[in-house]
């Protein structure tokens, strides 16, 4: 947080900004590591930028450096999040800034990281360079909210998307529901899978819809899933360039790193499906309980869905609601497979489930508007048991927008 003596000037603030526009270009693709940006500043002109394009690659304020033809001594340099200083996949950024003698180090917010906290800066403020921070941090905690959760709770961010008409509705009374929500609000959810890493969806799901649940390129395109490069070739990948530290060769870089898991207690998903078939491709998890694993008419399922590249794992009911446990299922994505995000993408039934357990940290909602009322098991949330309004679980709307005819809408339940 800021001090009395860390005022700002709109230049400031200007330049900040900037570093945040770059250091969004990593999202997606720095997990585990927070997204950063970083801008070289001398009298006020940009003399270099950079950002962290992915984890273990070089750090924003490296790129920042290594982009500069020419630092002139005393200049500033503007970060989004307190430099590190500590050696992990790469060496401190610390050393660097004082290596290049800055006079003076602009952070947004400090690291909640314990390795760094409050280190970075004050290793900089020994070294004889000015730091202030706390500028915008509310800005860097929200562009990084995964980071500051996962580093806070050792547990991942999870997003709730739903798709629904104006009043409510998942689908029609028959089930139908391709589609409620138009091309564009489609497109932006393959996006956002890409972003987090990880989709979670229940056996309901799989059953009823045969979705293939990965982010891909052309929603529209089927496949012969005979020959799977085709669908490969669709799936969204991320090109980065980065320049070796030792040798100074560029080179490009895939980035394609996903979950897929599914929520089947009693290990009935069909071996077709468009998941099982597409397993080898992208890392698929099936999470079944501990009778269903120990059920010996289960044995040959579970041989060849392993054989298919699919993780089964065990867990425990919850004594409340009688489904998978949740937080064991949470806890073993986190500390086993390094989710430090992921998207619930499900029914009724499991995003209810995920409430009640107050395990959504976030919402996405693409409203239709379209309206089909009466009385249908697919509404956009199951009992909650709530019977005054007093009682009602609120949000709190972050961004209403446009998605082509629809509304995109990002809120935060307050439990």
């Amino acid at each position: 947080m800021s001090t009395d003596k860390d005022v700002f000037s709109k230049e400031d603030k200007k330049f900040m900004n900037i570093a945040f526009r770059l250091a969004e270009k990593g999202r997606g693709t720095t997990n585990p590591n927070p997204m950063v940006g970083a801008l070289i500043v001398k009298d006020d002109m940009i003399i270099s930028s950079g950002y962290h394009k992915m984890s273990g690659t070089d750090h924003a304020e490296i790129n920042a450096i290594k982009n500069a033809k020419n630092i002139p001594e005393g200049s500033k340099i503007y970060v989004t999040l307190e430099p590190c200083s500590f050696y992990g996949k790469t060496p401190p950024c610390t050393e660097a800034i004082i290596k290049h003698k800055f006079s003076e180090v602009i952070i947004s917010s400090l690291d909640p990281n314990p390795k760094v906290n409050g280190k970075g800066a004050e290793i900089l403020k020994k070294a004889g360079i000015k730091v202030r921070t706390g500028l915008m941090c509310e800005k860097a905690e929200k562009q990084n909210e995964i980071f500051f959760k996962q580093i806070r709770l050792k547990r991942p961010f999870v997003c709730a998307k739903i798709a629904s008409t104006i009043d409510g509705k998942l689908a029609a009374s028959t089930g139908n529901s391709r589609w409620i929500t138009g091309i564009t609000s489609r497109n932006t959810v393959q996006k956002l899978r890409f972003e987090y890493g990880c989709v979670l969806t229940g056996i309901g799901t799989v059953i009823k819809d045969n979705p293939f649940l990965c982010p891909r390129k052309n929603i529209a395109k089927t496949f012969d899933l005979k020959n799977l490069n085709a669908f490969e070739e669709n799936m969204i990948r991320k090109y980065i360039v980065v320049e070796d530290s030792e040798s100074h060769i560029k080179k490009k870089l895939s980035y394609s790193k996903f979950l897929r898991v599914v929520l089947d207690g009693n290990l009935i998903i069909n071996q077709d499906s468009n998941i099982a078939r597409t397993s080898k491709l992208v890392k698929t998890i099936i999470f079944v309980l501990r009778k269903a694993q120990r059920n010996k008419s289960n044995a040959d399922k579970i041989k060849q869905l392993k054989l298919m590249g699919i993780d089964i794992i065990a867990v425990g009911k919850n004594e409340k609601n009688g489904y998978l446990n949740l937080n064991e299922i949470i806890d073993c994505l986190y500390n086993k497979y390094e989710a430090t995000s992921i998207m619930v993408e499900a029914g009724p039934s499991l995003v209810t489930s995920f409430l009640k357990e107050k395990l959504i940290d976030k919402f996405v909602l693409f409203l239709a508007p379209k309206i089909i009322g009466g009385k249908n098991d697919y509404n956009m949330f199951a009992d909650l048991n709530i019977k005054y309004m007093k009682d009602a679980l609120n949000l709190k709307f972050d961004k209403i927008k446009n998605s082509g005819k629809d509304l995109l809408i990002e809120a935060y339940p307050l439990y």
